[in-house]
């Protein structure tokens, strides 16, 4: 059994899908599987293409499972993330979106980090490389932790949602750029981890429960964060092949310290 289980839910995006596989190649971090979900409509269905098959079968050969799953009807993206949790068996999960390109340290760093700090959730926010030259100062306050990882509490109603500025645009990479000028990382303080490069203690995401049988404990940070502790992390880094604009309207963030 790999110490990490990849889990990527995938909807008509066979050429990103591709990239994002062949990336995984090029990781630091080698003792993870890879297990795939796709609901794209029968007719343009792709996890039997040649491309797709192409990567899947380097990544075999480099000692990598591959599990190609089809799961229909939709039912949404939480369910989508469910299902694929329920096929793990790995000490950790990785939520990767299917149009993510990591870097070869990604993975490495967030196992070293989830081990160190015991956290039941680490994340890596991706940055929109088309929003490069598109710097926003009053978006990139980040909330450092000081010393270790602690639970955070939260109650609906107080979830401190304005810090999800971070993960807008190329803010993740700009951050990086700033506090990271020779590498390395910073532990940070989140509402939610944009682009979905995720990892989880799977037993602690078991744990937690779901509303309706709709998987919807994703959404839900604050019934998290009573049970365990959360980061994310500024290093470098995850793309995103998106250009579309990811922005929401909020007004700037102060940073404090623990």
């Amino acid at each position: 059994m790999a110490k990490v289980d990849v889990l990527i839910p995938t909807y008509r995006r066979k050429t990103s899908l591709c990239m994002q596989l062949s990336s995984l190649l090029g990781q630091t971090f080698t003792d993870f599987d890879v297990t795939i979900s796709d609901q794209t409509p029968e007719q343009e269905c792709y996890l039997e293409s040649i491309e797709v098959g192409a990567v899947a079968a380097a990544l075999r050969y480099h000692g990598h499972r591959v599990t190609l799953l089809r799961h229909v009807p939709r039912r949404g993206l939480a369910e989508q993330r469910q299902f694929l949790l329920e096929q793990a068996s790995a000490p950790f999960v990785q939520y990767l979106d299917d149009d993510l390109l990591l870097e070869p340290k990604v993975i490495g760093r967030m196992v070293a980090v989830i081990e160190e700090e015991r956290c039941g959730f680490v994340g890596c926010p991706a940055a929109g490389l088309g929003y490069h030259d598109d710097v926003r100062p009053h978006q990139q306050c980040i909330e450092p932790w000081r010393g270790h990882v602690t639970p955070e509490p939260m109650v609906p109603g107080a979830i401190p949602w304005g810090r999800h500025v971070v993960n807008s645009a190329a803010n993740p990479l700009h951050i990086a750029e700033r506090v990271l000028p020779d590498g390395g990382i910073v532990r940070y303080r989140v509402a939610w981890v944009g682009g979905t490069c995720c990892m989880t203690a799977r037993s602690c995401s078991m744990s937690v429960g779901s509303d309706s049988g709709t998987g919807s404990r994703w959404n839900t940070p604050a019934r998290r964060s009573r049970r365990s502790c959360c980061c994310s992390i500024a290093t470098e880094g995850v793309a995103s092949s998106r250009l579309a604009p990811t922005t929401l309207a909020s007004p700037p963030l102060s940073p404090t310290a623990r």
